[in-house]
């Protein structure tokens, strides 16, 4: 007998509608903005700036930005998409190719490395950076131009989450743009997909503090070098505005500025008073190398790679080199590997089938003690494994040795046998044993 109760769930399953994509926070609240004439919010802007002002920012961000750009990229073919896991690549490298005839000219007035040092900065600075892909007649990428955050907003929608992309031009134009024609790089941000958090952003609390810091202490020296004080005024009578003039400008002129450092001070209505605190008590290069510390945290960058060299020894130095580049410059190589091969090779008509790929060298530097020892131990499993009969070839190739030709007698000498057991010695005496009762 039919269920009615199953029926009636089959026909409300069967008119469900499909769930919809969420529309992300951020891009909604930007494309208003600029629908409404309001631009986009230029708030990253202020980390962009921050740059030109913090010798820390500039040092870590600047560094990461020239870490990314000095990397080699190669193009192969493959057809497992495995890629390299040891020994010599087996994938075939291609040179001649419009994919990456761009990647190392993006455009008429960029280099390659100046590119990827440029997209990488703004990334490292905002969180967002855009590839503005540019197409000839037969819809062949022929240029490819970074794009700052603030210039390009997100178009959501409820139904395909992600319509297109407005450019903001310098005039305040607006210029849609289609899915393809934009690759988008992105830091994650928990709230927001279409967003992005850069290091800076949390930074820009202490990286105002040192700016304030710094421009305390010049205007310090710039102030005759010495602390403020107060100017106390005889009577109860106020100074007019003539006379208050006066003696700001002849205090300015014979006290103010480093050469009126420690000047003679002669008022003839008032006295000055004296600030007890010092530049010793604010603790000025402390809170800088705090700052300092702080910033290249946030960068995962350590001191000795940024030219701090307190505290630094060769052994250190190298652990730094080598944890920098596996835990932080492999990551971002790895997200631009991303777009490359799933958002800018599939433009080619030709590298569309998957293919082809972009890789990267491996910027891992090399630990000679490990791979010594590795080598080592990998020559002393060979000589086992071929000792007790196994393929000489097939057992170099397992432990990563190349094939060596042998150039010596027709017969190779016997490899060297190990040393006798217990057992062994046993048997060889009552052997002999054996041979001296039979005489």
């Amino acid at each position: 007998m039919k269920s009615p109760l199953r029926s009636l769930i089959r026909g409300a399953v069967a008119t469900r509608e499909a769930p919809k994509p969420p529309v992300p926070l951020t891009g909604r609240a930007e494309i208003i903005n600029v629908l409404s004439g309001n631009g986009s919010n230029g708030s990253n802007d202020r980390q962009v700036e921050m740059y030109k002002h913090s010798t820390a920012l500039y040092s870590a961000a600047g560094f990461n930005a020239q870490a990314v750009s000095g990397i080699t990229w190669r193009m192969f073919q493959t057809g497992d998409g495995r890629g390299r896991i040891s020994g010599p690549d087996p994938r075939k490298e291609i040179v001649s190719h419009q994919a990456v005839r761009l990647w190392n000219q993006p455009n008429p007035f960029m280099t390659g490395q100046f590119f990827r040092e440029y997209f990488q900065l703004l990334l490292e600075l905002t969180g967002v950076v855009y590839w503005v892909v540019e197409r000839n007649a037969a819809n062949i990428p022929v240029s490819i131009w970074p794009v700052r955050r603030s210039s390009i907003v997100p178009v959501p929608d409820p139904e395909k989450y992600l319509v297109g992309y407005v450019y903001i031009g310098e005039m305040g134009e607006k210029i849609p743009l289609q899915l393809d024609e934009v690759i988008a790089l992105r830091l994650v941000d928990p709230s927001d997909p279409l967003g992005g958090v850069a290091p800076a952003q949390p930074l820009m609390t202490d990286l105002e503090s040192a700016k304030l810091t710094a421009e305390f202490r010049r205007n310090f020296f710039k102030n005759s070098a010495n602390p403020g004080g107060i100017i106390e005024l005889d009577g109860d009578e106020n100074l007019s505005d003539e006379d208050f003039y006066q003696l700001d400008q002849r205090w300015a002129e014979q006290h103010r500025g480093v050469r009126n450092a420690h000047r003679v001070a002669i008022l003839e209505r008032g006295k000055w008073v004296q600030n007890d605190q010092s530049l010793k008590d604010l603790m000025l290069v402390e809170l800088r190398q705090d700052d300092r510390d702080v910033v290249y945290e946030g960068y995962r960058t350590s001191k000795s790679l940024m030219g701090v060299t307190e505290d630094v020894n060769r052994a250190n130095a190298e652990a730094n080199e080598y944890v920098y580049a596996k835990w932080t410059l492999v990551p971002k190589l790895a997200r631009i590997r991303d777009a490359l091969n799933y958002a800018f090779l599939p433009m080619f008509s030709s590298a569309a089938n998957g293919a082809y790929e972009f890789d990267f060298d491996n910027p891992i530097p090399a630990d000679w003690q490990a791979d010594a020892e590795t080598t080592s131990k990998n020559a002393a499993a060979a000589v086992a494994l071929i000792t007790a009969g196994a393929d000489p070839i097939s057992t170099l190739e397992a432990m990563s040795f190349p094939t060596i030709k042998w150039n010596g007698p027709a017969t190779p000498p016997a490899l060297p046998q190990p040393p006798p057991t217990d057992g062994d010695m046993v048997d060889r005496l009552a052997a002999r044993l054996t041979s001296w009762g039979s005489l």
